[in-house]
């Protein structure tokens, strides 16, 4: 059975070529291109490094204003952080409670109500494991309640040096990420358009070879 890297054979006199050019985006180096029609030759990858390129600039701008913020500016901007941060995890804690009460309500329900035949004892079973097992991942308020716990401490400890230094910990960290990235990108790249370039080079050699007559001495 002919394949799609095959099918094309039949219709015409196909060329070494051609037919490893076709091949070629079975493989790793190509993956950016296995969408693209397999009648146009794979290209030389480009690295897409756009968005750690704006997440660097935007680490380098940030780390820089952080820099020359007032105390006054840095105690201002952190404090406010901590108390947007507070308003969040106090009212995802309230939500989860809400929500436990609505829960556990159906499930007392279910719980209450007398399956009318057998066949149906797997039917509550099931709307039994439903509620218990949302219950479980939606009603849990242990990481909010640990956040609310270190956020009051920071709040009670804060100082605007301390502040400053951990935004600009936090903003090297982003530059480093990004970087990491883009090296990573650049060498993903540059191993792809090597593989390709070694086939197209292997390709053409055996085509001039091909085509150079043989000397008999």
């Amino acid at each position: 059975m002919a394949t799609g890297y095959t099918d094309f054979i039949k219709e015409s006199n196909v060329t070494f070529e051609q037919f490893a050019t076709r091949c070629m985006r079975a493989f790793g180096a190509c993956v950016m291109q296995r969408e693209d029609s397999l009648d146009i030759k794979p290209a030389m990858r480009v690295a897409d490094n756009d968005f750690h390129i704006h997440c660097l600039r935007r680490a380098y701008k940030n780390r820089h204003t952080v820099k020359h913020l007032t105390p006054s500016q840095i105690s201002h901007r952190t404090l406010k952080k901590l108390q947007t941060d507070l308003k969040y995890h106090t009212k995802a804690i309230k939500d989860a409670e809400k929500l436990r009460k609505e829960y556990t309500r159906l499930l007392n329900d279910v719980n209450n109500w007398q399956a009318p035949t057998p066949d149906h004892i797997r039917f509550k079973e099931f709307m039994t494991e439903q509620l218990s097992s949302s219950i479980t991942f939606d009603c849990g308020t242990e990481y909010h309640s640990k956040e609310i716990r270190r956020l009051i401490e920071d709040i009670i400890n804060f100082s605007p040096e301390s502040s400053r230094k951990e935004l600009l910990k936090m903003y090297d960290h982003d530059v480093e990420y990004a970087h990491k990235h883009i090296k990573e990108e650049n060498d993903r790249v540059t191993k792809a358009n090597d593989w390709m370039t070694a086939v197209f080079n292997s390709i053409q050699n055996k085509n001039t070879t091909m085509k150079t007559p043989s000397v008999s001495g």
